[in-house]
């Protein structure tokens, strides 16, 4: 009889160290929790918004302009920023007083952002043209946010994971949308 419950207990004891090392692996690999910090992200995410990030799908997948990535902090190693892409690799992103433009080869458009408050202004100008592995990303909340126009364009491999689910709070719970961006042809002249 001790001999079965030895077992049993063993067997159960397996079960649960595979089940940690599984939890712990799927924590590192695939989902991470994530707090939001900061009002960079205001309107559309606030200070203590408790999401969880995708860390797959960027290994396999472009990414879009739009979407809320969690990404190294360049200028604050060991810390991570949440900001949104707005240029992608190979544009050339102009910031310019009255909005953002858009240059992708002869084309050139500016960029509508319907998730930006109203009125914004930008008072730092930015002229960068990305690289094959560069994205330009920027905080909702462009009057607070330090992004891309301080400490320029970031390595794609620099990305933690995507936005991906809003748990906290409650009424805001569920999965995150990457917003309609509407590119406006410009005559932009340079």
């Amino acid at each position: 009889m001790f001999k079965k419950s030895y077992n049993f207990l063993r067997y159960i004891g397996f079960g649960f160290v595979i089940f940690i090392v599984a939890l712990v692996l799927f924590r590192l690999f695939v989902l991470e929790p994530f707090v939001v910090r900061g009002a960079s992200m205001e309107p559309n995410f606030r200070e203590g918004d408790y999401l969880w990030i995708e860390k797959v799908s960027k290994y396999f997948s472009d990414f879009q302009r739009g979407e809320v990535v969690v990404l190294d902090a360049p200028d604050n190693p060991g810390q991570v920023y949440i900001k949104r892409i707005i240029g992608l690799p190979g544009e050339r992103i102009i910031v310019k007083k009255n909005g953002i433009y858009i240059n992708k080869e002869f084309d050139s458009f500016k960029l509508d952002e319907t998730y930006v408050q109203a009125g914004m202004t930008y008072n730092r100008q930015e002229d960068v043209t990305l690289e094959k592995d560069e994205i330009f990303v920027m905080g909702d909340n462009r009057n607070v946010s330090e992004d891309s126009r301080y400490f320029g364009p970031i390595k794609v491999k620099a990305i933690v994971g995507r936005a991906l689910f809003r748990l906290l709070p409650f009424d805001q719970k569920g999965l995150i949308q990457i917003p309609d961006i509407i590119l406006q042809e410009s005559t932009l002249t340079y």
